[in-house]
């Protein structure tokens, strides 16, 4: 997970600076919609980055199984963080597919 996330991190900040050099054409709902996609996926990435190396470190400094339990609060806020930038995620990319329908079925004014 943390070499994964690691490499989202780094693949979408390369794509997000390369997008920044060179412009790309879309309509403005459709690069509004993707940048809030870019930013959801990206949340993503850093929260399971912070998620996995907590775990990890609290895994490699351990002395005895019961250092492993987080208390509620901890735990809440640690996996809320993920949740949250998951349904982010999904719901942008949904909000793109209505946006293209719409746009496909009104393709004169697009």
């Amino acid at each position: 997970h943390i070499i994964i996330a690691s490499a989202g991190i780094i693949s979408m900040t390369t794509m997000e600076w390369n997008r920044k050099v060179k412009k790309r054409m879309a309509h403005r709902s459709l690069f509004l919609l993707m940048e809030m996609h870019s930013f959801w996926t990206f949340l993503l990435c850093l929260t399971t980055l912070y998620h996995k190396s907590a775990t990890l470190y609290a895994h490699l400094t351990m002395r005895d199984h019961s250092e492993l339990l987080a208390d509620a609060i901890t735990c809440s806020i640690r996996r809320g963080a993920v949740i949250v930038s998951v349904y982010g995620s999904i719901f942008s990319q949904m909000a793109m597919a209505l946006e293209r329908y719409h746009a496909s079925q009104n393709l004169a004014t697009y």
